[in-house]
């Protein structure tokens, strides 16, 4: 159980961390398809963020 709370936990930061540097890209290049990309990823990231907070809930019960 523990090693699946440590690898959600390394997931959502590595998530994070994509949608970081692809902010950064898209102010940089201003290129639409780098934009698209960071939609795609922020959805992403919001679906991580709900799956670990379920899983939390899940382990306290």
């Amino acid at each position: 159980m523990e090693k699946k709370i440590k690898t959600l936990r390394v997931s959502l930061l590595l998530s994070i961390l994509c949608a970081i540097t692809s902010v950064i890209n898209y102010l940089t290049t201003k290129s639409p398809l780098v934009g698209v990309m960071f939609v795609i990823i922020i959805i992403a990231l919001i679906i991580q963020v709900v799956a670990y907070t379920t899983e939390m809930k899940n382990i306290k019960k």
